[in-house]
């Protein structure tokens, strides 16, 4: 197999250049690259059903990822959703070809990892988010092309979901909650009970956006159009509470309706802090992205820790670059500041250390590869959604 297999290189050089238009130079680059997949295969001991079932899937992986970078990557974030290491490597080599990778986004997103090929950017879908699932990404999805005045009118859509016709024509919630008087709502009540014929009802509510699912979209910024996500969420949980769709009367909703579109126009709230940004992130994705250019460059959110006997590794998210580093603690310093994911730390004082690998039988440093050991470090902030979690279970 050793001998044979190289055999096919010159043909594979040809075809590429021939048929698809490569150059020779870059043709000659992947076949050597596909022809070690084949000697790999065969080495580990594979029998020559799967060696080949594995190769010729390895050659066909390897075009599609050079041809077609953004479908090839999408369909791998699908495909390996659980696998960490996986999807990490996907992440790394979707970057190098400049293929960006956004967050979950109204309008954009759909159940799963959805692409742009014309912008080079993949959405991140709403199955990998902790409570959603596929369907409410979808159903998000069938309204990107509707309008919607503000946020309020969109809790009436997916609560809600109807219309009235009258005399023919169609009237939405929305315009007769905002247009009509609350004596022409209930004239209009008496008016369907008394002359039903004249009037029908149409449109469905969605019931797959409750409020497990729409609780964590709202704090991961997904509905951005309409507002800042502490602000939805408090007008989200205030419409959940007070608006009634089962009300048999328009008047009965009418009131309530408007008292939760006064409240959400009179009242600016603030988003919330960055840290509490990133701890949303963190619980409901198992990621980090957003960074703060106004937070010290020190601090750092805790995003994965290892603990050992003599030292801690951790993974932790320099908020203002955003970006992710590892760090190294030592046993004496972790036991005097101990920390967890979910924590805002501040990185103090560090240096670069030479790492130790393992050449042979012997531990040596290594004089290219470097750790960073952090020296001095404070607890700046405890995790806080986490810890509530934990005390609801």
């Amino acid at each position: 197999m050793d001998e044979e297999v190289p055999k096919i290189k010159p043909s594979f050089i040809r075809t590429m250049v021939e048929k698809y238009g490569d150059t020779e130079e870059h043709a000659t680059e992947v076949a050597d690259s596909f022809v070690q997949v084949f000697l790999d295969s065969v080495n580990y001991g594979f029998s020559i059903n799967h060696a080949s079932a594995y190769s010729y899937i390895g050659y066909i992986c390897t075009w599609l990822r050079y041809y077609y970078p953004v479908e090839f990557c999408t369909a791998g974030l699908i495909v390996w959703g659980g696998d960490q290491e996986k999807t990490v490597k996907l992440l790394e080599y979707a970057e190098s070809k400049n293929i960006k990778l956004e967050k979950p986004k109204f309008r954009y997103s759909k159940g799963e990892y959805f692409m742009d090929t014309e912008t080079k950017t993949i959405y991140q879908g709403t199955s990998p988010i902790k409570n959603c699932n596929m369907r409410s990404g979808d159903d998000l999805y069938s309204l990107k092309d509707e309008e919607f005045k503000n946020w309020i009118e969109f809790m009436l859509r997916i609560k809600d979901g109807t219309s009235l016709v009258i005399d023919g024509k169609v009237k939405g919630l929305y315009e007769i909650y905002t247009t009509y008087t609350e004596e022409e709502v209930k004239a209009l009540d008496k008016d369907i009970k008394a002359n039903p014929d004249k009037y029908e009802v149409i449109g469905t509510p969605l019931p797959s956006l409750d409020k497990r699912n729409m609780e964590p979209l709202i704090k991961l910024n997904y509905f951005s159009e309409f507002g800042n996500p502490k602000q939805l969420m408090t007008a989200y949980e205030l419409f959940n509470n007070k608006y009634k769709p089962k009300n048999k009367t328009y008047a009965g909703k009418f009131k309530n309706f408007n008292m939760i579109l006064d409240a959400f126009n009179s009242k600016k709230i603030d988003d919330y802090k960055a840290v509490e940004t990133l701890e949303n992130e963190l619980f409901y994705t198992g990621r980090v992205t957003t960074s703060f250019e106004h937070i010290p460059g020190k601090y750092a959110f805790v995003t994965d820790i290892i603990v050992r006997k003599t030292r801690t590794t951790a993974r932790v998210f320099n908020i203002k670059h955003g970006k992710m580093v590892e760090i190294k603690v030592g046993s004496k310093l972790y036991n005097n500041v101990p920390f967890e994911p979910g924590d805002l730390i501040e990185i103090v004082e560090g240096e670069n250390k030479p790492k130790n690998e393992l050449v042979g039988s012997k531990w040596v440093k290594s004089e290219t590869k470097k750790e960073y050991w952090v020296k001095r470090l404070k607890s700046i902030r405890k995790n806080k959604l986490f810890d509530a979690k934990k005390k609801d279970k």
